[in-house]
């Protein structure tokens, strides 16, 4: 699952490994290799996330935001929550990015982080947009962001 947005360099940027969020991406059994190629995403195919580098982000705190999502989307495979993730940019797709958004923010809250709605505001909506353009059945993906 591709995130749309690809992450700039924060030079000179401090990263502080935060414990508990390093324990449960751990916990989540899925590989995460940080490669330089600037985007997050999630790979169905290979059971795996790939990540920026840590440096790569303004602070813990996005970089977590953003390890979460992708993790978040990595509840979807066929060995454990068996969700469809769909063609880009169909009904399914915008789902499932909702989800892994929802359980993001939640995680990231429930773990201390906290979550900075700014940087993924526009990513929301842009699925939201997509889910009214298809009769607007949003509320079954809101809903499944507390399962993933």
């Amino acid at each position: 699952m591709r995130r749309s947005a690809s992450v700039s360099p924060a030079p000179g940027a401090g990263f502080e490994p935060v414990a508990r969020a390093e324990e449960l991406i751990a916990r989540g059994g899925v590989p995460v290799k940080e490669e330089p190629s600037g985007r997050a995403l999630y790979s169905p195919s290979r059971d795996e996330i790939r990540m920026p580098p840590r440096s790569q982000f303004e602070d813990a705190r996005g970089y977590y935001a953003t390890a979460l999502h992708e993790l978040g989307h990595a509840t979807g495979h066929e060995s454990r929550l068996r969700r469809r993730f769909g063609a880009f940019g169909s009904e399914s797709y915008a789902r499932e990015g909702l989800r892994a958004e929802i359980a993001s923010y939640m995680t990231a809250r429930q773990i201390g982080i906290g979550h900075d709605p700014g940087p993924h505001a526009s990513y929301v909506d842009s699925w939201l947009k997509a889910l009214r353009d298809e009769g607007g059945r949003a509320l079954p993906a809101i809903a499944g962001g507390g399962r993933a």
